[in-house]
């Protein structure tokens, strides 16, 4: 009589091991993709020419080719949204676009623009906005008044942050002067060395 209350208690005791160790593999296949993911996941926030990035908002953008004409730099660019409705990709919104990094003034310069006139016709400017599930392959061009003082990094930034920056002290165990900062704008972003 012990047996028959053994058999049904097995199974229950395997069918909820089963169930522990079976859960979050099956549930961590249907976890939709969120911000948080990509801050904690590992995709490559970096790369160089040719590198596909992923960013937060689903979007994944290739450099594909870096073109100089004199003082402006084309950069070739092509881009695919995940998600399934439409998204700022760049210079429409604060928090999406292209930006150089300026030495010379410790700034990132908003500069990136369409081709000019001349250039559209055989570099085609980049779509501002994309669709859901939609790809975009163009171009945009920086005017750099003075390239020395740039970076060979173009950086795609997806959600501006405002913080303060303040002067480093004079030496290591000095304070900080406070009364120095101010206020900053920097970028949550991924960045291709070209």
């Amino acid at each position: 009589m012990r047996r028959i209350y053994l058999l049904p208690l097995g199974i229950l005791l395997a069918l909820a091991t089963v169930a522990v160790i079976a859960y979050p593999t099956i549930a961590s296949q249907f976890t939709p993709k969120t911000a948080a993911s990509f801050a904690t996941g590992s995709f490559a926030t970096s790369g160089k020419v040719g590198n596909t990035l992923v960013t937060p908002d689903d979007v994944e953008i290739t450099l594909m080719a870096v073109q100089p004409h004199g003082t402006t730099m084309l950069f070739h660019l092509k881009a695919h949204n995940e998600q399934e409705r439409q998204i700022s990709l760049w210079n429409t919104d604060a928090n999406h676009g292209f930006v150089l990094y300026n030495r010379a003034t410790d700034t990132f310069d908003r500069i990136a623009t369409a081709p000019a006139q001349a250039d559209l016709v055989t570099h085609p400017a980049l779509a501002h906005t994309l669709d859901g599930q939609a790809n975009a392959d163009g171009w945009i061009a920086v005017t750099l008044p003075s390239p020395s003082s740039y970076t060979s990094t173009l950086y795609y930034y997806y959600e501006t942050v405002q913080t303060t920056e303040c002067p480093k002290p004079s030496t290591p165990s000095s304070p900080i002067d406070k009364s120095k900062c101010r206020p900053a704008t920097l970028y949550r972003t991924v960045h291709w060395d070209f």
